[in-house]
């Protein structure tokens, strides 16, 4: 039995009706899984983790989706008489705490890599948009961007670090744009 097929199959069976969680898992596994052979981490742990370090977005979207994710992970987890299935609900927990472990490291920066770039900037202004009722272009955009500056600040490895290099350069492109083509600096765009 392959516990990571096992874990996929339940995420999908949790989360299946909610596209941009099954897309944004799929991507923090990819960026874990990198930043896991890179950084010499538990590979098998790490891609456990970020399968299901969001699957708490099936009780009550994001509200409380981490601590979700945690109670559900070691439930699912329980099932198994694996050595390291009691170390993966603290890997998941990474959000809003100083991770302790490598793998509680990867998981938090694959998170955060997720959201630097322009898509991941996107995805948040969808989340304030739709989960926090901000209809505010300006302030959407503001927030967002204090989300991002996080995560970027927030990075633990060296090679999560060195990812988020060129996606930094590529938004700040992005940013500029964006801020010229805001209703106060219109005009520069006209001229």
């Amino acid at each position: 039995m392959d516990i990571v097929e096992v874990a996929r199959k339940f995420l999908l069976e949790k989360v299946n009706n909610m596209p941009d969680v099954l897309s944004h898992t799929e991507r923090v596994r990819k960026y874990a899984l990198f930043l896991a052979k890179k950084e010499h981490a538990d590979e098998e742990m790490v891609e456990i983790a970020a399968i299901l370090h969001d699957i708490g977005y099936c009780i009550e979207g994001f509200k409380d989706h981490s601590k979700n994710s945690v109670i559900i992970a070691k439930e699912f987890l329980g099932k198994f008489n694996l050595p390291k299935t009691e170390e993966i609900p603290s890997v998941i927990n990474h959000h809003g705490k100083e991770p302790k472990s490598l793998e509680e490291k990867i998981i938090m920066d694959a998170d955060a890599l997720d959201r630097i770039g322009c898509l991941g900037f996107f995805r948040m202004m969808i989340h304030f948009y739709r989960d926090e009722k901000i209809v505010d272009t300006e302030k959407l955009i503001e927030k967002s961007k204090e989300i991002v500056e996080k995560s970027i600040k927030n990075l633990s490895t060296n090679s999560a670090k060195e990812i988020a290099k060129s996606k930094i350069l590529n938004l700040n492109k992005f940013f500029e744009t964006l801020n010229i083509q805001l209703e106060p600096n219109l005009n520069r765009l006209l001229e």
